[in-house]
C-alpha cells in the first residue's frame, strides 16, 4: 500500500460485544500496523453499558491510535454508520461489524480501493446468518428496492465497506434520518465494486431482526428514498375516480332511459353497492395510508434536528514505539 496513505477501521461497539472488543482491537492492530504506514481505529459507543465502557478505557491504554466516539444513547445502524464517517480521518475509510467481520479482509478492501474504486462492498453467503425466510426476505427488497428506486443493492452485499474519502465526503453531506448506507453508496455514484469474504464466527449471540422490526425497516427505507409508492397510489386514486365516474353516469343513464319509458331489466341490488363502495373504501384507506408514512418522514426531516448526540470523545494514550510513524489522533 501507499506509505503515505491514511486509513480509518470503524466500528459500533454494543454491549453484546463485551466479550470480544480487546481481541478485536489486537487483531485489527496487528493488521493495520503490518500493512499500513498510518492509521485509527476508530470505536463508536452505541450508548453500551458500564462494563463496555471500562473495557473501551483498558483499549485506550494499551493500544495505539484509538479513538472512542460514545454516543449519549443508542441509534439504530444507519446513524451509527453517519457518526463513524462524521468522525473519521482517514484517506481511505472502512466500516466493519467486530462481530462477525474479519480485520485480515481489510487490507484487501484498500487495495481495491488503492486500484480505482472508490466503494468496495463485502459480499458474503448470508445462510450462515439468516433464516431461510431471512433470506428470501432480502432478495425480494432488494429486487422491489431496485424497480422503485433505480438503484440496484446486491442481496448478499454486507456493510462491510471501504470507501474513498471523496465518496465519505458525499455520503456526509446528506443528513437523511433514515439511513440506508447500501443506497448512499449506490446513490452519491463513483466507482464501486464487490469482493466475497468469510465471516468470522465469534461466540457471541447473532443479531437478528423481528419479522416486524425488518419489514418496519424496509418500509421507512423505501418511502425515504422513493416517491414511486406515493405515484403509484395517485395512479389508482385517478383510475378509481374514473372508475366511479363512469359508474355514476351508468346510474344515470340507466335513471332516463327508464324515465323515456325504456324497459330494462337491471334491478339495483345490495350487493354490488356494497362492493362498490367497499372497494372505494378500501382504495381511499390505502391512500390515506401512504399519505400518512410520508408525512411522518416529512414531519421528521423538517424538524432538522441532529442525527445524534455525542457524550465525549477520548483517545488512545499509547505510543507508538516507531519513532518515524505519527499518531494522527
Amino acid at each position: 500500500m501507499k506509505p503515505d496513505v491514511l486509513v480509518t477501521v470503524a466500528s459500533a461497539v454494543q454491549s453484546s460485544d463485551a466479550g470480544f472488543i480487546e481481541q478485536f482491537a489486537r487483531e485489527v492492530t496487528a493488521i493495520l500496523s503490518a500493512h499500513v504506514g498510518y492509521y485509527e481505529v476508530l470505536l463508536i459507543d452505541n450508548g453500551s453499558d458500564d462494563a463496555v465502557v471500562k473495557i473501551l478505557e483498558r483499549v485506550l491504554k494499551h493500544f495505539p491510535f484509538v479513538r472512542v466516539v460514545r454516543l449519549s444513547r443508542c441509534y439504530e445502524d444507519g446513524i451509527v454508520f453517519a457518526a463513524a464517517l462524521d468522525h473519521s480521518l482517514g484517506d481511505f475509510v472502512v466500516l466493519m461489524d467486530m462481530a462477525s467481520d474479519p480485520p485480515a479482509v481489510v487490507p484487501d478492501l484498500i487495495a481495491r480501493c488503492e486500484a480505482g474504486y472508490d466503494a468496495v462492498v463485502g459480499v458474503t453467503d448470508k445462510k450462515w446468518h439468516d433464516s431461510p425466510i431471512g433470506r428470501l426476505g432480502a432478495r425480494v427488497f432488494s429486487r422491489l428496492f431496485e424497480a422503485l428506486t433505480g438503484y440496484a443493492v446486491h442481496p448478499d452485499g454486507t456493510n462491510f465497506v471501504a470507501l474513498s474519502r471523496r465518496i465519505v465526503n458525499s455520503i456526509t453531506k446528506i443528513r437523511d434520518r433514515q439511513r440506508y448506507m447500501k443506497h448512499l453508496t449506490a446513490y452519491v455514484g463513483f466507482n464501486r465494486t464487490y469482493l466475497s469474504y468469510q465471516p468470522v464466527l465469534r461466540d457471541v449471540p447473532l443479531r437478528r431482526r423481528s419479522l416486524l422490526a425488518a419489514v418496519n425497516a424496509a418500509v421507512g427505507t423505501i418511502v425515504s428514498n422513493s416517491t414511486m409508492p406515493l405515484r403509484l397510489v395517485s395512479l389508482v386514486g385517478v383510475t378509481a375516480s374514473f372508475v366511479s365516474v363512469m359508474y355514476s353516469v351508468f346510474v344515470l343513464a340507466i335513471s332516463a332511459l327508464r324515465s323515456a319509458g325504456v324497459r330494462i331489466n337491471a334491478a339495483e341490488g345490495w350487493a354490488s353497492t356494497n362492493m362498490f363502495s367497499a372497494v372505494m373504501f378500501f382504495l381511499l384507506f390505502l391512500m390515506l395510508a401512504v399519505l400518512s408514512e410520508y408525512v411522518s418522514k416529512i414531519m421528521n426531516e423538517s424538524q432538522q434536528r441532529p442525527l445524534y448526540h455525542v457524550a465525549y470523545e477520548s483517545n488512545s494514550s499509547v505510543v507508538e514505539a516507531f519513532k518515524d510513524r505519527v499518531n494522527v489522533v
